[in-house]
């Protein structure tokens, strides 16, 4: 080890606190760079003024709106770069003016000519790029079509599935659920990174949303023949549907729509203006929608609220209470404690309560929000019965609130920046109401609530009022998470209707009526060459002179006991030359217990779940498939983790 090193400015490289004091480091020059004289909005709000200046830690960027190029160059970036360098002098940071990008965005309808004016700085200047550069990994060109950003997906795309290649083919290497695990989560986020940048809906045509998405669509559907073992030609939908992976388009869609939500749903100060107050009618025609604007005001942006709802979205502080605030008073005990307690309760409470009406909306909040709901609505029955005589004597010598939701009480005791604040807002008011009048609330936490006199016909009445839906002029708050849910089941709901429709992959529709995630048990545990050869009987596109006289591999589609055509389905259940093998998968599916499905008919048998090793043991063996004879037996089966978890007599045998 080498002798300590004093550290006279900053902190170590890597330390978890960089990200966090880099902040408050550059603070001042994000702020110095913007005009003082920035412009307001209706509210009073800072708008986008002369120079705005954002930052992401050491990547700095600076954007000045003029109605010239010379009026952004030599009056406001120049003025703003020297602010920074004056920054640098005092915090002994060195800028690589060499590094400086800049790009001149002019709008198409103004009728503008760009000029592409350079920016000077002392004795280097800063030449204007015609091309897109990088910013926070978006690439942005002059005209912000965002075409480079997605060449430049599509490519880098290109060398992921390449790495997914070299782990596994279509008779080795890792399972069909591994592949689809690591596509979701190293592939999808990678070529869809921005993507409610480049992918606006409401603003881009349906050609143009077109054209996009059939480049994305391609990528998936390469890493779903890759994921599955399929042939090429297997219809894009069939692939989808039977690897529960959500359509490209719709995959885009959707999260353009999440990224709106979770931007409307942030804090104040990091929503965009233009939702807030909307623009007048002369400057959207000037300037064009921009995608928040497309969300809110268009038919169909996942902004506005349903027809004939009068619901808004829930909106997010840094801090609902103060830091310095002592928590208020929750007990979640150990089981075996807190069991006793519920006990107790059952011994203690059967004193009526006075009526109150329960409107609780459980499609508009979560389990744990609506459980503070219930906490909220509680406080507020102590605030009306200390105004009642019979019930002040009660109240006075303190107040318990029981829940059985540990996560709706953590959240009370400890509130952060996450969904359901305006909830925990009120009841940690109320809060502080009873402290001001001398009652002492204690939140405690039970196992569970039933057994409790009245909850259950509490539980009753909220479902009732939940299905009447809310009181004439009463406005809905919805959260973050149950918005994003409700996308999500409307993309479910398009797919379903999309598949409905579909011409393409007849037999994979036989088998699976809608897209559900419950498909992938039938592929959770099976090896590579398993799920293979199970992908291609399913799909009827396997290498049998069935199909392969369809695409001209092979004359004739008879197969050799010229029977029927050389189908999964003759060789499994007629092919005279196979009885004796037949005989044993029948046998196997007896020792399985789905021996029934035999009865039912071939897409029974392909479709149970029990029968999908035996099946793909029976195809291989007939020797009909060149690309498994010289598969390995440890590369079918299921896998040692699944026979880990099978009972030892099943093993056994």
């Amino acid at each position: 080890m080498s002798d300590r090193i004093l550290t006279i400015t900053g902190i170590p490289q890597g330390s978890p606190l960089s990200p966090i004091l880099y902040l408050l480091y550059n603070a001042d020059l994000i702020e110095g760079c913007a005009e003082e004289e920035a412009e307001k909005t209706t509210e009073g709000e800072s708008g986008l003024g002369p120079t705005e200046a954002f930052g992401w830690v050491d990547e700095v960027c600076m954007l000045a709106a003029g109605k010239t190029e010379q009026e952004t160059i030599t009056i406001k970036l120049q003025r703003a770069c020297a602010k920074a360098q004056t920054w640098a002098t005092k915090h002994a940071s060195v800028f690589a003016l060499a590094k400086y990008k800049l790009l001149h965005f002019v709008n198409p309808k103004a009728n503008i000519q760009p000029r592409h004016t350079p920016l000077p700085l002392g004795d280097i200047t800063v030449a204007s790029s015609k091309e897109a550069q990088q910013y926070l990994g978006v690439w942005l060109d002059p005209e912000l079509t965002f075409a480079t950003h997605r060449a430049k997906a599509v490519a880098n795309a290109g060398k992921s599935l390449a790495a997914l290649r070299g782990l596994g083919g279509s008779t080795w290497g890792a399972s069909l659920a591994a592949m689809r695990q690591i596509y979701q989560a190293v592939v999808i986020p990678q070529i869809l990174y921005a993507v409610a940048t480049w992918f606006q809906l409401g603003i881009m045509t349906a050609k143009e949303r077109s054209t996009v998405t059939r480049q994305f669509a391609s990528i998936q559907k390469r890493a779903a023949v890759m994921i599955s073992g399929a042939f090429r030609t297997t219809a894009t939908e069939a692939l989808n549907t039977e690897l529960y992976l959500l359509p490209m388009g719709l995959q885009m869609e959707q999260l353009a729509k999440e990224t709106a939500i979770r931007i409307a749903t942030g804090q104040q100060h990091a929503i965009p203006s233009s939702i807030k107050v909307p623009r007048d009618g002369e400057e959207k025609e000037l300037s064009g929608w921009t995608p928040m604007e497309a969300h809110a005001g268009k038919r169909g942006g996942c902004l506005k609220p349903p027809l004939k709802v009068k619901e808004r979205l829930e909106t997010k502080q840094a801090y609902i209470t103060e830091p310095w605030r002592a928590p208020p008073d929750v007990v979640i005990e150990e089981y075996a404690e807190a069991r006793k307690s519920h006990d107790q309760i059952l011994q203690q409470t059967n004193k009526p309560l006075p009526k109150q009406q329960i409107i609780l909306a459980q499609k508009l909040r979560p389990r744990y929000t609506q459980q503070n709901y219930g906490v909220q609505m509680g406080l507020e029955m102590v605030k009306r019965c200390n105004g009642m005589q019979q019930w002040r004597s009660y109240i006075c010598n303190g107040v318990q609130i029981f829940s059985d939701s540990q996560a709706a009480l953590k959240a009370l005791r400890r509130p952060r920046l996450f969904s359901g604040q305006e909830i925990l807002r009120g009841c940690l008011e109320l809060l502080r109401w009873c402290e001001e009048k001398g009652i002492r609330v204690t939140l405690q936490w039970i196992p569970a609530h039933q057994g409790v006199p009245g909850n259950e016909a509490a539980d009753q009445l909220a479902k009732q009022a939940a299905q009447r839906g809310p009181l004439q002029g009463q406005q809905l708050v919805m959260l973050q998470p149950v918005a994003k849910r409700r996308i999500r089941a409307e993309s479910k709901a398009k797919w379903a209707k999309a598949w409905q429709r579909t011409r393409t992959g007849r037999p994979t529709k036989r088998l699976i009526k809608a897209p559900e995630k419950g498909v992938l048990r039938y592929w959770g545990s099976l090896r590579k060459a398993t799920s293979s050869v199970l992908m291609q009987v399913r799909k009827g596109r396997i290498g049998l002179n069935g199909y392969l006289s369809r695409i001209n591999v092979r004359e004739s589609a008879r197969c050799g006991c010229d029977l029927d055509n050389q189908t999964p389905k003759h060789l499994l259940m007629a092919y005279p030359i196979l009885t004796d093998l037949r005989m044993d998968l029948r046998r196997e599916l007896r020792r399985k217990g789905c021996a029934g499905v035999w009865m039912e008919g071939y897409e029974s048998v392909i479709r149970e779940t029990k029968a999908s090793v035996a099946v793909a043991e029976f195809i291989i063996k007939t020797g009909l498939l060149g690309q498994f004879q010289a598969v390995d037996t440890a590369a079918t089966g299921v896998t040692n983790q699944a026979q880990d978890e099978m009972p030892v007599s099943a093993r056994a045998r």
